[in-house]
Protein backbone atom coordinates (compact mmCIF):
# COMPACT_ATOMS: atom_id res chain seq x y z
CA UNK A 1 0.00 0.00 0.00
CA UNK A 2 1.04 3.60 -0.50
CA UNK A 3 1.10 5.94 2.49
CA UNK A 4 1.18 9.72 2.17
CA UNK A 5 1.64 11.92 5.24
CA UNK A 6 -0.15 15.22 5.77
CA UNK A 7 2.45 16.99 7.89
CA UNK A 8 0.78 19.23 10.48
CA UNK A 9 3.11 18.69 13.45
CA UNK A 10 1.13 17.03 16.26
CA UNK A 11 -1.97 16.81 14.05
CA UNK A 12 -0.23 14.93 11.23
CA UNK A 13 -2.01 11.94 9.72
CA UNK A 14 -1.60 9.28 7.06
CA UNK A 15 -3.48 8.80 3.81
CA UNK A 16 -3.38 5.11 2.87
CA UNK A 17 -4.06 3.99 -0.70
CA UNK A 18 -4.33 0.31 -1.61
CA UNK A 19 -6.58 -2.69 -2.20
CA UNK A 20 -8.54 -4.65 0.40
CA UNK A 21 -7.88 -2.09 3.13
CA UNK A 22 -11.42 -2.17 4.53
CA UNK A 23 -11.20 -5.87 5.32
CA UNK A 24 -8.35 -5.05 7.70
CA UNK A 25 -9.59 -1.67 8.92
CA UNK A 26 -9.43 -2.74 12.57
CA UNK A 27 -5.66 -3.32 12.29
CA UNK A 28 -5.23 0.01 10.51
CA UNK A 29 -7.35 1.82 13.13
CA UNK A 30 -5.41 0.21 15.96
CA UNK A 31 -2.06 1.08 14.39
CA UNK A 32 -3.32 4.66 13.98
CA UNK A 33 -4.27 4.74 17.67
CA UNK A 34 -7.97 5.39 17.00
CA UNK A 35 -9.98 4.77 20.15
CA UNK A 36 -13.36 3.05 20.55
CA UNK A 37 -16.29 3.47 20.81
CA UNK A 38 -16.68 3.85 17.05
CA UNK A 39 -19.58 5.50 15.23
CA UNK A 40 -19.68 4.65 11.53
CA UNK A 41 -21.74 6.88 9.24
CA UNK A 42 -22.12 5.74 5.64
CA UNK A 43 -23.88 6.82 2.49
CA UNK A 44 -26.82 4.47 1.87
CA UNK A 45 -25.36 3.62 -1.56
CA UNK A 46 -22.28 2.00 0.06
CA UNK A 47 -24.07 -0.01 2.72
CA UNK A 48 -21.86 -3.08 2.27
CA UNK A 49 -18.71 -1.02 2.90
CA UNK A 50 -20.30 0.67 5.93
CA UNK A 51 -21.33 -2.72 7.33
CA UNK A 52 -17.88 -4.20 6.76
CA UNK A 53 -16.12 -1.29 8.49
CA UNK A 54 -18.50 -1.43 11.46
CA UNK A 55 -18.15 -5.22 11.77
CA UNK A 56 -14.34 -5.18 11.67
CA UNK A 57 -14.11 -2.29 14.14
CA UNK A 58 -16.34 -4.11 16.62
CA UNK A 59 -13.34 -6.40 17.27
CA UNK A 60 -11.70 -3.44 19.01
CA UNK A 61 -14.70 -2.22 21.00
CA UNK A 62 -18.26 -0.93 20.78
CA UNK A 63 -19.16 0.00 17.21
CA UNK A 64 -22.43 1.39 15.83
CA UNK A 65 -23.46 2.55 12.39
CA UNK A 66 -25.99 4.84 10.75
CA UNK A 67 -26.71 5.60 7.10
CA UNK A 68 -27.52 8.93 5.47
CA UNK A 69 -29.30 9.41 2.12
CA UNK A 70 -27.08 9.77 -0.96
CA UNK A 71 -26.59 13.15 -2.58
CA UNK A 72 -25.76 16.76 -1.80
CA UNK A 73 -29.15 17.19 -0.08
CA UNK A 74 -27.75 15.32 2.94
CA UNK A 75 -25.25 18.12 3.64
CA UNK A 76 -27.72 20.10 5.72
CA UNK A 77 -28.25 21.18 9.32
CA UNK A 78 -31.06 18.63 9.85
CA UNK A 79 -28.73 15.72 9.08
CA UNK A 80 -26.10 17.25 11.38
CA UNK A 81 -28.64 17.59 14.22
CA UNK A 82 -29.76 14.01 13.71
CA UNK A 83 -26.14 12.78 13.95
CA UNK A 84 -25.48 14.90 17.08
CA UNK A 85 -28.55 13.32 18.72
CA UNK A 86 -27.41 9.85 17.68
CA UNK A 87 -23.94 10.39 19.20
CA UNK A 88 -25.47 11.80 22.39
CA UNK A 89 -27.83 8.82 22.66
CA UNK A 90 -24.98 6.35 22.32
CA UNK A 91 -23.13 8.42 24.94
CA UNK A 92 -20.18 8.93 22.58
CA UNK A 93 -17.30 10.16 24.75
CA UNK A 94 -14.76 12.77 23.66
CA UNK A 95 -12.12 10.08 23.04
CA UNK A 96 -14.29 7.96 20.69
CA UNK A 97 -13.94 8.03 16.89
CA UNK A 98 -16.34 8.79 14.05
CA UNK A 99 -15.90 7.11 10.66
CA UNK A 100 -17.17 8.64 7.41
CA UNK A 101 -17.71 6.00 4.71
CA UNK A 102 -18.82 7.37 1.34
CA UNK A 103 -18.21 10.22 -1.06
CA UNK A 104 -17.54 13.89 -0.42
CA UNK A 105 -21.00 14.61 0.96
CA UNK A 106 -20.69 12.12 3.81
CA UNK A 107 -17.09 13.17 4.45
CA UNK A 108 -18.00 16.86 4.70
CA UNK A 109 -21.06 16.21 6.88
CA UNK A 110 -19.40 13.75 9.26
CA UNK A 111 -16.29 15.93 9.48
CA UNK A 112 -18.49 18.88 10.46
CA UNK A 113 -20.29 16.78 13.09
CA UNK A 114 -16.92 15.58 14.43
CA UNK A 115 -15.66 19.18 14.57
CA UNK A 116 -18.65 20.38 16.59
CA UNK A 117 -19.72 17.46 18.82
CA UNK A 118 -18.13 18.05 22.25
CA UNK A 119 -16.07 20.84 20.60
CA UNK A 120 -14.31 18.30 18.43
CA UNK A 121 -13.75 14.55 18.42
CA UNK A 122 -11.52 12.36 16.23
CA UNK A 123 -12.76 11.08 12.90
CA UNK A 124 -11.46 8.96 10.03
CA UNK A 125 -12.27 9.43 6.35
CA UNK A 126 -13.02 6.32 4.28
CA UNK A 127 -13.68 7.80 0.84
CA UNK A 128 -15.43 5.47 -1.63
CA UNK A 129 -15.42 7.75 -4.70
CA UNK A 130 -12.48 8.89 -6.79
CA UNK A 131 -13.26 12.57 -6.17
CA UNK A 132 -13.28 12.11 -2.40
CA UNK A 133 -10.07 10.02 -2.47
CA UNK A 134 -8.05 12.62 -4.34
CA UNK A 135 -9.63 15.75 -2.94
CA UNK A 136 -12.32 16.25 -0.33
CA UNK A 137 -11.23 13.56 2.15
CA UNK A 138 -7.80 15.19 2.55
CA UNK A 139 -7.26 18.56 4.16
CA UNK A 140 -9.79 18.94 6.95
CA UNK A 141 -12.33 21.21 5.26
CA UNK A 142 -15.74 20.23 6.62
CA UNK A 143 -19.09 21.89 5.94
CA UNK A 144 -22.82 21.79 5.45
CA UNK A 145 -24.82 23.78 2.90
CA UNK A 146 -27.36 26.56 3.44
CA UNK A 147 -30.09 27.39 0.91
CA UNK A 148 -27.99 30.44 -0.09
CA UNK A 149 -24.83 28.54 -1.01
CA UNK A 150 -22.86 25.35 -0.61
CA UNK A 151 -20.33 24.94 2.23
CA UNK A 152 -21.41 28.15 3.95
CA UNK A 153 -21.21 26.75 7.49
CA UNK A 154 -18.20 24.66 8.41
CA UNK A 155 -14.91 24.26 10.21
CA UNK A 156 -11.34 23.22 9.56
CA UNK A 157 -11.02 19.90 11.41
CA UNK A 158 -8.35 17.46 10.23
CA UNK A 159 -9.11 13.72 10.17
CA UNK A 160 -6.92 11.32 12.15
CA UNK A 161 -6.67 8.92 9.22
CA UNK A 162 -7.72 8.61 5.56
CA UNK A 163 -8.14 5.14 4.05
CA UNK A 164 -8.71 4.86 0.29
CA UNK A 165 -9.59 1.30 -0.70
CA UNK A 166 -9.44 0.91 -4.50
CA UNK A 167 -12.00 -1.91 -4.37
CA UNK A 168 -14.76 0.63 -3.67
CA UNK A 169 -14.09 2.29 -7.05
CA UNK A 170 -15.13 -0.84 -8.98
CA UNK A 171 -18.82 -0.09 -8.53
CA UNK A 172 -18.70 3.64 -9.33
CA UNK A 173 -20.88 4.72 -12.29
CA UNK A 174 -18.76 5.68 -15.33
CA UNK A 175 -19.88 9.29 -15.45
CA UNK A 176 -18.97 9.91 -11.79
CA UNK A 177 -15.67 8.04 -12.04
CA UNK A 178 -14.60 10.04 -15.10
CA UNK A 179 -15.67 13.31 -13.47
CA UNK A 180 -13.38 12.50 -10.53
CA UNK A 181 -10.41 12.40 -12.90
CA UNK A 182 -10.74 16.17 -13.44
CA UNK A 183 -9.22 16.87 -10.02
CA UNK A 184 -6.32 14.53 -10.88
CA UNK A 185 -5.65 16.50 -14.08
CA UNK A 186 -5.80 19.67 -11.95
CA UNK A 187 -2.99 18.41 -9.69
CA UNK A 188 -0.91 17.59 -12.75
CA UNK A 189 -1.35 21.07 -14.21
CA UNK A 190 -0.74 23.04 -11.00
CA UNK A 191 2.04 21.00 -9.44
CA UNK A 192 3.11 17.79 -11.15
CA UNK A 193 4.00 17.63 -14.87
CA UNK A 194 5.08 13.98 -14.42
CA UNK A 195 1.56 13.08 -13.25
CA UNK A 196 0.13 14.93 -16.25
CA UNK A 197 2.34 12.92 -18.61
CA UNK A 198 1.32 9.69 -16.82
CA UNK A 199 -2.36 10.55 -17.37
CA UNK A 200 -1.72 11.13 -21.06
CA UNK A 201 0.29 7.91 -21.50
CA UNK A 202 -2.04 5.69 -19.47
CA UNK A 203 -5.50 7.08 -20.23
CA UNK A 204 -6.78 3.68 -21.45
CA UNK A 205 -5.62 1.80 -18.35
CA UNK A 206 -7.10 4.49 -16.11
CA UNK A 207 -10.47 4.42 -17.87
CA UNK A 208 -10.46 0.62 -17.54
CA UNK A 209 -9.80 1.19 -13.81
CA UNK A 210 -6.62 -0.87 -13.72
CA UNK A 211 -5.69 -1.10 -10.00
CA UNK A 212 -2.01 -0.21 -10.47
CA UNK A 213 -2.82 2.84 -12.60
CA UNK A 214 -5.48 3.97 -10.12
CA UNK A 215 -3.14 3.51 -7.19
CA UNK A 216 -0.46 5.56 -8.93
CA UNK A 217 -2.70 8.53 -9.76
CA UNK A 218 -4.54 8.53 -6.41
CA UNK A 219 -1.31 8.37 -4.39
CA UNK A 220 0.28 11.14 -6.50
CA UNK A 221 -2.83 13.33 -6.19
CA UNK A 222 -2.98 12.74 -2.44
CA UNK A 223 0.66 13.68 -2.21
CA UNK A 224 0.16 17.02 -4.03
CA UNK A 225 -2.88 17.87 -1.92
CA UNK A 226 -1.07 16.84 1.27
CA UNK A 227 1.94 19.01 0.55
CA UNK A 228 -0.19 22.09 -0.18
CA UNK A 229 -2.34 21.55 2.93
CA UNK A 230 0.79 21.06 5.06
CA UNK A 231 2.08 24.47 3.97
CA UNK A 232 -1.19 26.42 4.11
CA UNK A 233 -3.74 24.56 6.22
CA UNK A 234 -6.30 27.36 6.56
CA UNK A 235 -5.85 29.23 3.29
CA UNK A 236 -4.00 32.07 4.98
CA UNK A 237 -0.80 32.30 2.93
CA UNK A 238 -2.61 31.93 -0.37
CA UNK A 239 -0.76 28.75 -1.34
CA UNK A 240 -3.82 26.54 -0.80
CA UNK A 241 -5.59 28.88 -3.22
CA UNK A 242 -3.80 27.13 -6.15
CA UNK A 243 -6.02 24.09 -5.45
CA UNK A 244 -8.90 26.26 -6.69
CA UNK A 245 -7.63 26.13 -10.27
CA UNK A 246 -10.67 25.54 -12.49
CA UNK A 247 -13.03 26.13 -9.59
CA UNK A 248 -13.83 29.85 -9.97
CA UNK A 249 -15.38 29.26 -13.40
CA UNK A 250 -16.35 25.71 -12.37
CA UNK A 251 -18.41 26.65 -9.29
CA UNK A 252 -20.21 29.39 -11.22
CA UNK A 253 -21.05 26.91 -13.99
CA UNK A 254 -22.31 24.32 -11.47
CA UNK A 255 -24.59 26.85 -9.77
CA UNK A 256 -25.84 28.50 -12.98
CA UNK A 257 -26.80 25.11 -14.49
CA UNK A 258 -28.65 24.16 -11.29
CA UNK A 259 -26.10 21.45 -10.56
CA UNK A 260 -26.96 19.44 -13.69
CA UNK A 261 -23.20 19.02 -14.09
CA UNK A 262 -21.12 16.80 -11.86
CA UNK A 263 -18.47 18.75 -9.93
CA UNK A 264 -15.61 17.24 -11.92
CA UNK A 265 -17.28 18.03 -15.26
CA UNK A 266 -17.66 21.67 -14.17
CA UNK A 267 -14.02 21.75 -13.04
CA UNK A 268 -12.79 20.31 -16.38
CA UNK A 269 -14.68 23.04 -18.27
CA UNK A 270 -13.55 25.58 -15.66
CA UNK A 271 -9.88 24.62 -16.16
CA UNK A 272 -10.33 25.08 -19.90
CA UNK A 273 -11.81 28.55 -19.39
CA UNK A 274 -9.09 29.49 -16.88
CA UNK A 275 -6.24 28.21 -19.07
CA UNK A 276 -7.75 30.26 -21.91
CA UNK A 277 -7.83 33.29 -19.57
CA UNK A 278 -4.19 32.71 -18.55
CA UNK A 279 -3.20 32.56 -22.22
CA UNK A 280 -5.13 35.76 -23.06
CA UNK A 281 -3.48 37.54 -20.11
CA UNK A 282 -0.08 36.48 -21.43
CA UNK A 283 0.59 34.32 -18.34
CA UNK A 284 1.17 31.12 -20.30
CA UNK A 285 1.72 29.84 -23.83
CA UNK A 286 -1.16 28.59 -25.95
CA UNK A 287 0.40 25.09 -25.62
CA UNK A 288 -0.68 24.94 -21.97
CA UNK A 289 -4.32 25.32 -23.00
CA UNK A 290 -4.02 22.91 -25.94
CA UNK A 291 -2.09 20.19 -24.12
CA UNK A 292 -4.38 20.37 -21.10
CA UNK A 293 -7.38 19.96 -23.43
CA UNK A 294 -5.71 16.91 -25.01
CA UNK A 295 -5.31 15.23 -21.62
CA UNK A 296 -8.89 16.07 -20.60
CA UNK A 297 -10.23 14.64 -23.86
CA UNK A 298 -8.08 11.50 -23.58
CA UNK A 299 -9.78 10.88 -20.22
CA UNK A 300 -13.22 11.52 -21.78
CA UNK A 301 -13.71 14.73 -19.80
CA UNK A 302 -15.52 17.72 -21.32
CA UNK A 303 -13.62 20.89 -22.27
CA UNK A 304 -16.78 22.64 -23.42
CA UNK A 305 -20.34 22.57 -22.14
CA UNK A 306 -21.68 20.82 -25.26
CA UNK A 307 -19.32 17.87 -24.69
CA UNK A 308 -21.00 16.86 -21.41
CA UNK A 309 -22.56 13.39 -21.72
CA UNK A 310 -26.00 14.50 -20.45
CA UNK A 311 -27.88 17.45 -21.99
CA UNK A 312 -27.47 20.62 -19.92
CA UNK A 313 -29.38 23.91 -20.17
CA UNK A 314 -26.93 26.57 -21.34
CA UNK A 315 -26.81 29.59 -19.01
CA UNK A 316 -26.15 33.06 -20.43
CA UNK A 317 -22.83 34.77 -19.85
CA UNK A 318 -24.34 37.58 -17.73
CA UNK A 319 -25.76 35.04 -15.24
CA UNK A 320 -22.44 33.21 -15.10
CA UNK A 321 -20.45 36.39 -14.46
CA UNK A 322 -22.88 37.47 -11.74
CA UNK A 323 -22.68 34.04 -10.07
CA UNK A 324 -18.90 34.35 -10.12
CA UNK A 325 -19.08 37.57 -8.09
CA UNK A 326 -20.47 35.56 -5.16
CA UNK A 327 -17.39 33.30 -5.07
CA UNK A 328 -15.95 32.53 -1.59
CA UNK A 329 -12.43 33.09 -2.96
CA UNK A 330 -13.00 36.79 -3.60
CA UNK A 331 -11.13 39.46 -1.66
CA UNK A 332 -13.60 42.30 -1.15
CA UNK A 333 -15.16 42.64 -4.60
CA UNK A 334 -12.12 41.23 -6.40
CA UNK A 335 -12.63 37.79 -7.93
CA UNK A 336 -9.35 35.88 -7.78
CA UNK A 337 -8.17 33.14 -10.12
CA UNK A 338 -5.46 30.51 -9.72
CA UNK A 339 -3.93 30.42 -13.21
CA UNK A 340 -1.15 28.33 -14.76
CA UNK A 341 2.09 29.97 -15.93
CA UNK A 342 3.40 26.63 -17.16
CA UNK A 343 2.74 23.02 -16.11
CA UNK A 344 3.80 22.77 -12.47
CA UNK A 345 3.66 26.50 -11.77
CA UNK A 346 0.50 28.35 -10.80
CA UNK A 347 -0.06 31.89 -9.52
CA UNK A 348 -3.07 33.74 -8.13
CA UNK A 349 -4.35 36.94 -9.74
CA UNK A 350 -4.59 39.91 -7.38
CA UNK A 351 -5.78 42.48 -9.91
CA UNK A 352 -9.19 43.01 -11.53
CA UNK A 353 -9.60 41.05 -14.77
CA UNK A 354 -11.42 43.02 -17.51
CA UNK A 355 -15.04 41.88 -17.89
CA UNK A 356 -14.68 41.42 -21.64
CA UNK A 357 -11.82 38.92 -21.10
CA UNK A 358 -13.95 36.93 -18.67
CA UNK A 359 -16.82 37.01 -21.16
CA UNK A 360 -14.45 35.75 -23.88
CA UNK A 361 -13.34 32.88 -21.65
CA UNK A 362 -17.00 31.93 -21.03
CA UNK A 363 -17.70 32.13 -24.77
CA UNK A 364 -14.71 29.87 -25.43
CA UNK A 365 -16.22 27.01 -23.39
CA UNK A 366 -19.87 27.64 -24.27
CA UNK A 367 -19.60 27.76 -28.06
Amino acid sequence: DDAVTVDLQERSYHVLVGSDLLSRIERIAEAGNLQPPFAVVHDESVESSGKLVCERLSRLGKSERKSVPSGEASKNIEQAISLWHWLAEMAMPRNGTLFAVGGGVVGDLVGFVAATYMRGIAYAQIPTTLLAMVDSAIGGKTAIDLPHAKNLVGAFHQPSLVVSDLITLKTMPDRAFIAGLAEVVKYGVIADPVLLQYLRDNADLILRRHPLALRAIIARSASVKASVVSLDEREQTGLRMILNYGHTFGHALEAATNFQLLHGEAVAIGMTAEAYLAWRLGWCDREVLDEQSEVLRALELPTKLKEVSEPVTEPDIATLTETMQRDKKRKGSLVRFALPKRFGETAVTDFPIPDDLIADAWAFVLR
